[in-house]
């Protein structure tokens, strides 16, 4: 079980002499070497969500230990000779959330990028499944399609991510017009704005103002610019500050008396009994 991460990405000379270059996704399992250890990220890039997807993936790998490779020692993630002496039959791969699509897939390209899974997966040694808690229907779109290319792979999503609606102009416009004019993202990445936060992190899916501080602001709405000269975001660097993951473990969902009373009348319709002992 591999949690869905960021991952190296090298640049190479698309032509010799040239000054432009393309990134390109490395291996995530190492060529040439089948004991080698994936390497993932420098040290000094700092974890997303897959920290926390990685400790329930920890925990579960603790609670099926017959049944999942938990190379508990090290707390690194199986070589292709791992998999192979373990005999492996199925690849999971854990997100928390798939929004444009382009973090996951690319991962799951970089897991099939080593010679040996190709192998696997042709000859319907192994499965791949990828399991998401949510996903944008854009981004399930792009992943069902990777899937249906690749025979043997498979995308479970638990639930469908809330999104901004797309349609709703004024909406749309004041993310547009209080970012700064420099923003690349304004209504967040892929054009692909969703309305969810988890308490671990906040998606860069989410439109720019609601998680990008910006010390001198210079908004994109020029009538805005004598008025705000800064900017403190909900959820800066798309982390959840401490004080609001408090309050919002305070706040209790409240249901309407006149949802009560509706729910109380069906009842009563659907039971004659109750209304004739009323």
């Amino acid at each position: 079980i591999f949690p869905v991460r960021e991952l190296i990405q090298v640049q190479e000379d698309e032509t010799e002499g040239l000054e432009e270059t393309q990134l390109q996704t490395e291996s995530y399992f190492p060529l040439g070497d089948d004991d080698a250890i994936p390497v993932v990220q420098p040290n000094n890039i700092p974890l997303g969500s897959e920290a926390f997807v990685s400790n329930l993936i920890t925990q579960l790998c603790r609670r099926n230990r017959d049944k999942v490779i938990s190379p508990e020692g090290n707390r690194l993630d199986p070589t292709i000779n791992n998999l192979r002496a373990e005999r492996v039959d199925s690849l999971i791969l854990v997100d928390d959330l798939i929004g444009s699509g382009n973090r996951t897939k690319e991962f799951i390209e970089s897991i099939y990028q080593h010679p040996t899974i190709k192998s696997w997966l042709s000859g319907k040694h192994i499965e791949i499944h990828i399991v998401s808690y949510m996903a944008s229907d854009k981004g399930e779109k792009l992943i069902s399609k990777w899937c249906d290319q690749y025979r043997n792979s498979t995308l479970h999503v638990l639930k469908k991510c809330p999104m901004l609606n797309m349609s709703d102009l004024d909406l749309i416009s004041l993310c547009e017009r209080y970012a700064d004019e420099k923003e690349r993202l304004p209504i967040g990445y892929g054009d692909n704005p969703v309305r969810v936060v988890f308490t671990h992190s906040a998606p860069n899916n989410l439109p720019a103002i609601l998680y990008r501080n910006k010390a001198k602001l210079k908004a994109n709405d020029r009538a805005l610019r004598s008025k705000i000269k800064a900017w403190k975001a909900l959820f800066p660097n798309r982390a959840l500050v401490e004080a609001l993951k408090t309050e919002l473990s305070e706040v209790q969902s409240v249901t309407s008396i006149k949802y009560l009373l509706r729910e109380l009348l069906k009842i009563v319709q659907l039971n004659p009994e109750i209304s004739d002992t009323s």
